[in-house]
């Protein structure tokens, strides 16, 4: 059959089923899934309060409540700022409080440092906003199990502190290393 040509259809159902939005929805949801599991952070507990930017008075403290039930798991601790670079310092100090299980406390005095000297601000963030994390201790073993609760306080020389967005804790689980 010489000169005959033979027509052959693209079925456009295929075409159309490889680009239906919720084959892609779920494609995106998948690998997102993916990705998130396999980047775990090892995140124990992550907790933030937002900040009045205007103003944050020294009587304003934040206050967080963990439960633990594994005291033999040494622990990250961590504190999250999230500033504006309308904030006039370049340290924010920090009371940290803890209140053991037992009702103890400890207090701990941290200098955040959130811009370098040459005025440079530190951090992630595009534009006007900083995030900030700062590592306050290393390979903690809690004493005992049970509900620790946890304040931030600011501990600047002026009552009211403007520019900070929110404070939090992030703890993890640390990592071992091999000896």
């Amino acid at each position: 059959m010489k000169g005959k040509t033979s027509k052959r259809m693209i079925s456009t159902n295929s075409v159309a089923n490889c680009c239906n939005p919720k084959l892609i929805s779920l494609a995106v949801i998948i690998t997102f899934s993916v990705i998130t599991t396999s980047c775990s952070t090892n995140s124990v507990f992550e907790e933030n309060a937002a900040v009045d930017v205007k103003e944050w008075h020294m009587n304003d403290v934040k206050a967080f409540k963990a439960t633990f039930q594994d005291s033999l798991q040494p622990l990250d601790f961590y504190v999250e700022i999230r500033n504006s670079t309308s904030y006039p310092n370049n340290k924010l100090f920090l009371f940290f409080n803890t209140t053991f299980p037992d009702g103890r406390s400890a207090r701990d005095t941290l200098a955040c440092v959130l811009a370098s000297p040459d005025g440079r601000w530190l951090g992630n963030g595009l534009g006007s906003v900083k995030d900030n994390l700062f590592l306050v201790k290393r390979k903690v073993l809690l004493p005992r199990k049970g509900t620790y609760t946890f304040t931030l306080q600011h501990a600047m020389r002026d009552s009211i502190v403007k520019g900070i967005h929110d404070v939090g804790i992030k703890i993890k689980s640390s990592e071992i290393s091999p000896n």
